[in-house]
């Protein structure tokens, strides 16, 4: 009976656990698929603000860090400690397996059946419309048609550049790509892998991933 008291707050810490983890192997699994948001699902679980404060607070701490000041260090410290590490790092290992194992799954379908996943990818993305026409309040005029039509153009453009299938792709594009797709991560509504199809870095980041090439 005595030792009851002392498990329940362990079980309780662990339960927290192993449910942020799930939660970051949603948004690993909505990172892989095309035209589904990875900041769409962590405002949907609940963990949008947490996440992004989270973020802004590392940025800034590193930021402080580059100064090579003491007391900006002291700064960056308060930073760092205003992390929600009980939240992130749960979230970071569910998205890493989320992210590993959807890779492995994808990949073979883009390699044996092209056209068959383009088409869902497709699908997923105009689906995915739906997500910041809502959040915008459905109320558009022509201004914001005109800009969305400005928006598609550019995808369009993107996607149409011409690119070689025989070279690896450079580490310019290798850093902007990531840097694009990092930054949709914040964006609820915008699809990281969106992004990296219409760079044609989609297929690329899938092979890396699987082979683990961190060259």
């Amino acid at each position: 009976m005595s030792s009851s008291p002392s498990k329940s707050p362990f079980l309780k810490r662990f339960g927290q656990f192993l449910f942020d983890v799930f939660r970051g192997v949603l948004m690993g699994v909505a990172e892989v698929l095309p035209g589904i948001s990875g900041g769409t699902v962590a405002l949907i679980i609940g963990i949008y603000e947490r996440v992004v404060f989270s973020a802004s607070q590392a940025v800034k701490g590193f930021i402080l860090l580059l100064s090579f000041s003491k007391a900006n260090w002291k700064k960056a410290r308060e930073r760092f400690q205003g992390i929600d590490w009980k939240l992130l790092i749960p979230l970071l290992v569910g998205m890493v397996i989320a992210i590993l194992g959807s890779s492995a799954a994808v990949y073979p379908l883009i390699i044996a059946y092209p056209t068959i996943t383009s088409a869902a990818f497709a699908g997923l993305i105009l689906a995915s419309l739906v997500v910041p026409i809502k959040l915008s309040g459905g109320n558009w005029q022509a201004k914001h048609f005109l800009i969305a039509a400005v928006a598609a153009a550019f995808a369009i453009t993107l996607t149409s550049i011409p690119r070689s299938t025989d070279t690896e792709p450079s580490e310019i594009l290798i850093f902007v790509s990531a840097a694009l797709a990092i930054c949709a991560l914040s964006l609820p509504g915008v699809s990281g892998s969106n992004v990296l199809i219409a760079m044609g870095m989609f297929t690329p980041v899938l092979l890396a991933v699987n082979t683990l090439d961190f060259r």
